[in-house]
Order: C-alpha cells, then structure tokens, then sequence
C-alpha cells in the first residue's frame, strides 16, 4: 500500500512473503512458508525526500542458505533482521 498526498506527506507498507523453500535435491533441508514487512513514512517536495524507514519490521528469522555439514549437522545464513533508517533523495 502507498498513500502520497497532495502536500508531501508519503506512507508504505509492503508485505513480501515466500512458499515452502527446500535447499537440496532430497527435499529435506527447508524453509516453511514466512512473510516479511516493511514500512516507510517521509516527505517528498520539489525533486527532493526524506524519509524513516524499516525492514523487517516484526524482526521475522528467515533462512536463505542451507545444506548439509560434514557432521551431518545442518548449516544454514540467515536474512537480515530488522532494520532502521533514515533516507534523503534527490533528484538532479
């Protein structure tokens, strides 16, 4: 969802989820199905914004690597966890 209005203000809320993900031929090292939030508010004037924003807004743990160790143990990196910011664009 995004909301621009007339006099600047700018809001965003995106919600990007993902099925069932399996990391080998086996079918046996997986990912269940998640959904990731984030969201953004600013304002935006002539070619100029600035904006606070955050990703993975719940903090939601996902995998997105995984395969099988040496030891028979389950090696796996993770996504990113929640994140903060402050943004400032412009347009030239």
């Amino acid at each position: 969802m995004q909301y621009r209005s007339p006099g600047g203000f700018f809001g965003r809320f995106e919600l990007q989820g993902t099925g069932t993900v399996f990391f080998d031929e086996a079918n046996e090292i997986k990912e269940n199905p998640f959904a990731i939030a984030n969201a953004r508010v600013g304002y935006e004037f002539d070619n100029t914004g600035i904006y606070l924003f955050s990703n993975n807004l719940f903090n939601t743990e996902y995998v997105t690597l995984a395969f099988p160790g040496f030891s028979g143990e389950t090696l796996a990196g993770y996504g990113d966890r929640r994140t903060f910011g402050i943004e400032v664009r412009g347009e030239f």
